[in-house]
């Protein structure tokens, strides 16, 4: 996650990551 690592976290970032999220549970 290039966008996590850069200290922005954008709504893309955000987006992404809450699936992950969904997929994990």
């Amino acid at each position: 996650m290039a966008e996590f690592q850069s200290g922005r976290p954008t709504v893309h970032t955000l987006g992404t990551m809450l699936k992950v999220r969904v997929n994990l549970k």
